[in-house]
Order: C-alpha cells, then structure tokens, then sequence
C-alpha cells in the first residue's frame, strides 16, 4: 500500500511531467506555424539584382543611355571575383562561415555576452546566410523575436538548398558596399 507522501510526490512529479509535455507540445506547434509563415526561397532561386536597362540606337551597335532605379548594378559571378576578395568579405563578416550551418551558435554567445557586459547592441551575430535571409528573401527590417527566429530558420533552408559559393554570391552581389562601388 503506497503511503501518502509517496502519492502526494507522485501527483507533483505527474503535474510537472504534464506541463513539460504542454510546453513542448505548445513549443513545437509555434515553430511549425513560424514554418508556414515563411515565405519562399524563390528570390533566391532565380536571383537577379536591381539591373541596368541599357538603349541601344536600331543597328544595336551605338548605346544611347542607360535607366536604372536607386543603384546601377552588373551581376558578379563568384568565380570572377578574386578569392583573396572573398576571403577578406568572409573575414569581416563570419569569419566561421565555411564552417557552420548558417548559424553560428558561438557567435550568437559572443554577441550576447558582449552585449550584456557592454548595456546595449554592440555586437551582432548574423551570419553572412542569415544577412542574405533577411535582405532578399525576408526583407522585414524590424527589430523583434520573431524576425530573428524566421531569419534563423530561413538561413537553415538556405544551407539546405544552396553551396557557401552560391550563398557567398547572393551575398556580393545584394549587399551595398557604398557609393560606386
């Protein structure tokens, strides 16, 4: 016959056990709807950046002008891009990035420690995946949670469905480096 102590115990150890249960449970279905939330890699999947409309006179051979919206811009493949130029983008920006799956976990704690022994943002943990997640598939530029975790999770399928050279490309030729650069 179990004593009153050992039920008492056991009813605390079940209530316990059923609200871990609830929460995970609770967990796993906010991330499956971040899931369906989330738009598609379809930018990425037939990338072109903002380009330059060029008019040429009718034999094609004289060019008239050219248009173009806020920026003028010529699409890099990787491999014109001198390696030491892309060693030095991957230096600056994730110095990791060759070795991690989008996500750099001791960067994040980096950042956060960081910025907890500073008092504010001083340092930021994006990745060149989760940079090229934001500015071309997200575009949301708030600064909340839940931009963050759809910045994860897309940054995740992007290493997924893309090489670090095809990622690295998205990266040169999206992101702003200045005037005429």
């Amino acid at each position: 016959m179990s004593s009153p102590l050992f039920r008492k115990w056991f009813l605390i150890f079940a209530a316990f056990l059923l609200t871990i249960v609830f929460c995970a449970g609770a967990a796993i279905g906010a991330f499956l709807g971040y899931l369906n939330h989330l738009p598609p890699l379809e930018p990425l999947e037939n990338y072109n950046p903002p380009a330059v409309s060029r008019v040429f006179d009718r034999t094609g051979n004289t060019q008239l002008g050219e248009f173009f919206n806020s920026e003028k811009r010529e699409f890099v493949h990787i491999q014109d891009v001198p390696r030491h130029v892309l060693d030095a983008f991957v230096a600056i920006e994730d110095e990791r990035f060759y070795s991690h799956f989008g996500v750099d976990l001791r960067g994040i704690v980096r950042a956060f420690v960081s910025n907890l022994e500073k008092g504010g943002r001083i340092q930021g943990a994006s990745t060149i995946t989760m940079q090229v997640a934001r500015n071309i598939v997200l575009l949301d530029r708030r600064r909340v949670f839940s931009r963050k975790l759809k910045e994860i999770i897309t940054a995740l399928q992007i290493e997924r469905n893309f090489s670090k050279d095809q990622i690295l490309e998205f990266y040169i030729n999206h992101d702003f480096f200045g005037e005429r650069s």
